[in-house]
Order: C-alpha cells, then sequence, then structure tokens
C-alpha cells in the first residue's frame, strides 16, 4: 500500500490550509499593533513638545492647511471603496470588485497628492519658525503627516497588484484573502489619520 501523500489527504490539507490563515492573521495583527505602537509614540512626542517645550509656550495656535480637511474627505471616501470593496469580495463577485478596486486605487492617490500643497505650506512655516530658533512643532506635525502618507503609499503597491490582476482576469478566488488583508490595513490608516488630525487640531 502506497503511503498517501499529505496534500491527498483532504483532512491534513484542510487543517494546513487552517494554519495558513491562522498564520496570516497573525502576522498582519502584529505588523498593525507594532504600527500603532509606532505612530502613537510619534504623536505622544509631539505632545509633549507642545506642552512641555518652553519653546511653544506663547506660539500661535497650530495651522493647518484646508487641503489636509479636503483630503481627509477623500479618506472617508476610500472608507467606502474599501466597504464596498470587501463586500464584492465576501459575495465573491469579481467584476464589481474590480471595479471598486480601481475606485479605491483612483481615492487613495487623490487622498496623498491633496496633502502634498498641505505639506509643503507646513514645510515653509517651520522653516520660518527655525530662523527665530523656535522650531518644532511644525516639523513634528510635518513628519507625522509625512510618515502617514508614506504609509498610505506603501498599502497602495498590494492594491495596485490585485487591480492590474483584476483588469487582466487574473484575479481568482485565491486572491481575496489579500482584498481582505489590505482592507485591514487601510480601515487601519483610516482611525491613525482621525486620531491624528484631531490630535493636531486639538492640541496643536
Amino acid at each position: 500500500m502506497e503511503n498517501e501523500s499529505p496534500r491527498s489527504n483532504p483532512v491534513i490539507a484542510s487543517w494546513a490550509g487552517a494554519e495558513t490563515e491562522n498564520n496570516r492573521n497573525l502576522g498582519m495583527l502584529i505588523f498593525l499593533v507594532a504600527l500603532a505602537v509606532f505612530f502613537a509614540v510619534g504623536i505622544g512626542c509631539f505632545l509633549l513638545y507642545r506642552f512641555l517645550s518652553p519653546a511653544t509656550s506663547n506660539m500661535a495656535p497650530l495651522y493647518l492647511p484646508p487641503s489636509l480637511w479636503l483630503s481627509s474627505a477623500i479618506l472617508l471616501i476610500t472608507a467606502f471603496f474599501v466597504f464596498r470593496c470587501t463586500k464584492s469580495a465576501n459575495m465573491e463577485d469579481l467584476v464589481q470588485l474590480d471595479l471598486w478596486l480601481w475606485r479605491m486605487w483612483a481615492a487613495a492617490w487623490a487622498f496623498v497628492l491633496v496633502q502634498i500643497p498641505a505639506l509643503l505650506e507646513m514645510l515653509s512655516i517651520h522653516f520660518e519658525y527655525v530662523k527665530v530658533g523656535r522650531a518644532g512643532t511644525y516639523g513634528l506635525s510635518f513628519a507625522l503627516i509625512l510618515l502617514h502618507a508614506l504609509h498610505v503609499i506603501g498599502g497602495m503597491v498590494p492594491i495596485t497588484r490585485l487591480a492590474w490582476k483584476s483588469r487582466r482576469g487574473r484575479l481568482g478566488r485565491q486572491h481575496l484573502k489579500s482584498v481582505y488583508s489590505c482592507a485591514q490595513y487601510w480601515h487601519f490608516l483610516e482611525v491613525i489619520w482621525i486620531f491624528l488630525i484631531l490630535t493636531l487640531l486639538i492640541a496643536g
């Protein structure tokens, strides 16, 4: 009697699949927790400097360029597109998934592009404060917003791959787990942005 290959045994294959899925979920959880700690430390540094540094004692409230509010609105629209992506994935509707993936892709890039003039304006204000020896608040806020934007751009890599596969008809049911992982990452970035912009608005 020939030995049965583990892959040919449906029970063993099911266990292996479940273990792989658990490892994927655990890896995503660890990654998101690490990012949350990273941004929490950054926001904490901003708050400490804003309230404890003598250089900020008589500073005017932090100026937030209007384009930041526009980018926040775009992020809310992106959140809706992400929701539609996951709903299409749950229904295994690959046609609708292709549509919402590309809308999500376009909205995410719009979010980043709209933030560019805001970042440049905040950097310009930062250099004005450098001249009088009171730099810090705008520099830290610029760094936090830029770091968030870079993580958004990083999240565009898997989204672009999925959207491109979908448009070429190569996106199958085996890729739906990747859609869920991307959705988790995007919702995480949305929550981080809300905390970040509220911190800059209230404490700045």
